[in-house]
């Protein structure tokens, strides 16, 4: 039984789903056109029990738009096959009006007006039973291309069967596309698979969960299986770090399902499993608000200014300078968008975060935190976030300095993931690129010196066999315009030790995170803004910067002297700056003569 919590929680997701899915694409080959209106009852309009009716079919043209001819069900005909529809196979019926026939066909005026009615443009793909057979790779390419920018994908489990009985199109599809999400480093998609076969809401009994879950798996794509509570007629689902395949059997009023008008509400519903966590709401959102208005900020970068924006790069120097000035008026803009649309407030709130404590399981009370008239870890939570981690002076929720990395340890199941999952974070918030993380680069792309550029030897010095990192502290304006040797100044990095699940009690400090090789092992360093630790290189420029070499392991920068440094990345500008301060600040202090009594005095 779903609780309050559970319910409010699940509501908080869908409003954020509901903002962000704007396209869907069906694939399915049996499509009709019934005559009865969508939404024609109150049992029909969307809910978990509709029924679709297919005791009558209209009189639909021969050609289905797209240069196929279609019999009076609107199935696609093979060539020279008569209208009246006793040419299509078996699984299809055969003109009697058997009961299969109705399980396994979709309605294509209830299912376009059920998305239309949620703001979802949804496409359809009605591939031809024959010409698939002909062709299943071309038309299983056809169909990934089709499917590529849709936010959710409703696919047809049998597009074709072989001799064998069993359907391969339909399973190629969804691994193809999942495939190439995996390549784009983990695109959000959620793929229903909607189908007149038989579904059992228990994992171990449905053939076709646990059958794709298998493909899947030997595809080199993780899974894993949960349930869907309170639906009628669902199977499933298979999840993966960004995808969501849910198994859905078509409502035909003899088996339970959903019916086409239902199907959209169930498929926010299922997309919440997907973006389940306040970030993920939050960041979707984010993208949604910056959708809905993208064309406001479209009006604001008109063709109007195009003279103007060309006389400010033609008298500038260098002209680029112009070009990188709009990249972040762009991004300044989209910032104002999340900000009008109350994105952060809404998700990342108060309201927000009672909300995901409701569903949590437990919170860890063994982490040596205690604060008076305080009963438990979730109250502590709650408190701590409405007034902040120092709380008021000799208030209920005031934690000494020294013990406020422990309230991590308790939203963690234990102190090594705690540690793992604040790394990471950090390097979110301070790491603007990683070569090896969580960035990737276009083709093509290579990185230049710059202000916040880090770089780790490739050949190490005998004398010092360690690996050498150095934070690029060169002011910006300082690596443009070059000409000739241009000496650049660096901050050395101190490596402190590897951070990992069975090696997370690192005991000295570190300020800064990075990934410095393919094994994403997360490291620790120690930024000291220091003159002794301060490095000049050398290097010659080429089109006024320093640019890095391609290689098979990334980009190299070459030194005059011939030593080669790999790029690991960029630090955020912000941060860089203020250690910069912190190194002016430190090389101009002045030393005085003066009562010792008056220094302590005032310390």
């Amino acid at each position: 039984m779903t609780t309050q919590p559970e319910q409010h929680w699940r509501e908080h997701l869908e409003r954020a789903a509901k903002a962000f899915i704007r396209t869907a694409v069906v694939i399915d080959n049996e499509a009709v056109l019934s005559t009865e209106p969508p939404f024609k009852s109150a049992s029909n309009q969307g809910g978990e029990h509709s029924h679709e009716h297919f005791s009558q079919q209209a009189a639909i043209p021969d050609d289905d738009g797209f240069g196929e001819r279609v019999d009076d069900d609107g199935i696609i005909m093979d060539e020279g096959e008569d209208s009246g529809g006793s040419g299509r196979n078996d699984r299809a019926g055969n003109g009697n009006g058997d009961d299969v026939k109705g399980d396994h066909q979709l309605d294509l005026r209830s299912m376009s007006e059920a998305f239309a009615k949620h703001g979802i443009v949804c496409g359809m793909m009605l591939p031809h039973m024959e010409g698939c057979a002909a062709d299943i790779p071309g038309f299983v390419n056809r169909a990934v291309e089709f499917s590529l920018h849709a936010d959710v994908v409703i696919v047809d489990w049998k597009l074709h069967e072989d001799k064998t009985g069993v359907d391969r199109a339909s399973q190629q599809i969804i691994v193809k596309l999942l495939r190439k999400d995996q390549s784009n480093k983990g695109r959000l998609r959620l793929i229903c698979v909607y189908t007149g076969d038989p579904v059992q809401d228990d994992p171990s009994r449905d053939t076709i969960s646990s059958g794709l879950r298998g493909i899947l798996e030997a595809s080199g794509i993780n899974s894993e299986v949960g349930t869907f509570e309170h639906w009628d007629g669902i199977g499933p689902y298979i999840k993966g770090p960004h995808y969501l395949i849910a198994i859905v059997k078509k409502d035909r009023g003899t088996t339970p399902g959903i019916s086409e008008e239902g199907l959209p509400g169930f498929l926010v519903h299922a997309f919440t499993y997907i973006i389940d966590g306040m970030l993920p709401a939050f960041s979707v959102a984010a993208v949604a608000a910056i959708r809905e208005n993208v064309h406001y900020v479209l009006s604001d970068f008109s063709a109007d200014l195009d003279r103007a924006y060309i006389a400010n790069r033609a008298i500038s120097d260098p002209p680029g300078d112009v070009a990188e000035m709009m990249r972040k008026l762009l991004l300044a803009e989209f910032d104002g968008v999340v900000s009008a649309a109350g994105v952060t407030d809404t998700y990342l709130g108060v309201d927000a975060l009672e909300k995901w404590c409701g569903v949590q399981s437990r919170f860890r009370d063994d982490t040596g935190i205690k604060t008076k008239n305080v009963q438990s870890t979730e109250e502590l939570i709650k408190g701590l976030f409405r007034v902040g981690g120092a709380g008021e002076k000799g208030g209920d929720f005031q934690i000494k300095a020294e013990k406020r990395k422990r309230i991590s340890y308790c939203l963690h199941q234990s102190d090594a993931d705690s540690v793992m999952m604040e790394a990471r974070f950090a390097r979110m918030c301070h790491n603007k690129r990683e070569r090896y993380g969580r960035n990737h680069t276009r083709d093509g792309w290579l990185p230049s010196l710059g202000f916040g550029t880090i770089l780790k030897t490739i050949e190490r010095d005998p004398q010092d066999p360690a690996d050498q990192y150095l934070l690029c502290v060169t002011p910006a304006c300082d690596t443009i315009r070059l000409q000739g040797s241009t000496r650049m100044a660096f901050l050395e990095l101190r490596h402190v030790g590897s951070i990992s699940p069975t090696n997370s009690g690192i005991k000295d400090k570190f300020n800064l995170i990075l990934v410095c090789d393919d094994t994403d092992h997360q490291v620790a360093f120690m930024l000291e803004p220091r003159f002794e630790h301060v490095r000049v290189l050398a290097f010659d420029p080429r089109n006024g910067q320093i640019s890095a070499q391609g290689d098979n392991d990334g980009f190299v920068f070459i030194e005059q002297n011939n030593n080669r440094w790999r790029w690991i990345g960029e630090l955020r500008p912000e941060r860089v700056q203020h250690e910069l301060h912190n190194l002016t600040s430190h090389w101009s202090r002045i030393g005085i003569d003066q009562s010792e009594w008056l220094r302590l005095s005032g310390k």
